[in-house]
């Protein structure tokens, strides 16, 4: 035991002399910086087609597995967020590190053995040449520079994003195929940041978290222009925290969060009956009194769609003794039904058809809502990413992107949707 412990400390003290000696030798002339450059050619490029191939198929492997773990408990949605942390925490430097000890470290101590058999180093050494710093030195150097560089190449080829139109598909055989189908403008959904994304995630570049903080920001703003008297500002759970704090923060007023979400009630907007989605409502939020008696309360929300989980809420607000209660929404009015997969009612149903803002108010029992404006939300993702100036905002201002949607068209879907939405009352689901 006791020669094992000697062993080891005799190794780290040599280790130690090295790394001493290395970074004595580094900051000394010459630099050789053609030698390093060479090098970081050796060491990093021809390194990059093994990391990257590498990057990909452990991405592909800890998705898989994870998915496999994850979708029993109906989490999937935590998939992105858990490979992300897996491969920038723990696994892409530490692949990374051992793939290129194992072809760097190999190669260096062979080309080394080599030059001082053929008495290559002796030649150097006649030659005034310090063959530590020469031989030595360079090549710690470049690993030094290059393995961030590789490191970084190789979380990304384990976390690629999907191009515009592009489809994946896995096959029985568990080979992944990726083609894109079709061409044209990237538009983006503006809804994504609004509401559906998690604040962790990243669109095209543009972090959910900080778009939602500029949403609010640009709130704040227009609050501050109306001279809204406002005593507490109360977010309803949880998309809407984002940007509740951050008006409070800007308006310097008390935050709070009066609304405690129960997690085991679904989506209510998305629900098919209307008494099932006002019952939900109830269950899902229970307020605290005590923070909102006697207030004038602004209640923070991503959207307003039919209306009834804002005029359940203001209603549950009011018994509990505000003296005045405000909606603001961080998105612009919805208007019109989406077409491109996310389940959002039909034209009629919506509270801000055909009414603005003051007519909104009087529908959801507010005293007073405000509505940010569509210029400003494309502008709080672009401050995220300059490159994303294209949106789809059709359930905002009507525009649907692919040019194929006619009022025929939505004639039949709402005649379509209402068809389902009576076969649904009558089976009661």
């Amino acid at each position: 035991m006791t020669r094992r412990v000697s062993a080891l400390l005799l190794w780290m003290g040599d280790v130690a002399v090295f790394a001493m000696l290395v970074l004595r030798e580094a900051f000394r002339a010459p630099r050789e910086g053609a030698e390093i450059a060479r090098q970081i050619f050796e060491v990093g490029w021809r390194s990059l087609p093994l990391i990257a191939s590498a990057g990909f198929a452990v991405g592909a492997v800890l998705s898989m597995h994870t998915r496999a773990s994850l979708e029993r408990f109906g989490a999937e949605a935590l998939i992105p967020a858990g490979l992300a942390l897996a491969l920038f925490k723990e696994t892409g430097p530490l692949v990374t590190g051992l793939l290129v000890a194992g072809r760097v470290g190999a190669g260096i101590g062979a080309e080394l053995g080599a030059m001082r058999v053929t008495e290559q180093i002796d030649a150097l050494e006649s030659l005034a040449v310090d063959s530590f710093k020469y031989l030595v030195v360079t090549r710690v150097a470049a690993c030094v520079l290059v393995l961030p560089l590789l490191t970084t190449i190789m979380n990304f080829t384990g976390i690629k994003p999907l191009a515009p139109g592009q489809v994946v598909f896995v096959d029985r055989n568990r080979n992944v195929h990726a083609r894109r189908l079709v061409g044209g403008h990237h538009t983006p959904c503006l809804f994504e940041w609004v509401y559906f994304a998690r604040p962790d995630s990243f669109i095209d570049g543009a972090n959910v978290y900080k778009v939602r903080v500029n949403l609010g920001r640009f709130l704040a703003a227009e609050i501050r222009k109306r001279k809204l008297p406002v005593d507490v500002v109360v977010p309803v759970p949880d998309s809407a925290r984002d940007a509740a704090i951050e008006i409070a923060r800007k308006l310097n007023l008390k935050y709070s969060e009066a609304l405690v979400k129960n997690r085991y009630i679904g989506r209510t907007f998305i629900m098919p009956a209307d008494d099932k989605r006002k019952s939900s409502i109830r269950q899902k939020l229970n307020p605290i009194a005590s923070e909102v008696k006697g207030k004038r309360v602004l209640l923070v929300d991503d959207s307003i769609v039919r209306g009834n989980t804002s005029r359940a809420i203001i209603e549950m607000i009011r018994d509990c003794g505000a003296k005045k209660v405000y909606l603001a929404s961080y998105s612009p009015p919805l208007r019109h039904p989406c077409v491109y997969g996310i389940d959002m009612q039909t034209a009629n149903e919506f509270v801000a058809r055909d009414a603005d803002e003051k007519a909104v108010a009087k529908k959801i029992g507010a005293d007073k809502v405000i509505y940010q404006s569509l210029d400003a939300l494309k502008k709080a993702v672009s401050l995220e990413n300059p490159k994303l100036n294209q949106f789809c905002a059709a359930c905002f201002d009507g525009v649907y992107p692919t040019g194929d949607v006619s009022p025929e068209l939505l004639k039949e879907i709402e005649e379509s949707r209402n068809s389902v939405h009576e076969n649904q009352l009558e089976l009661n689901i």
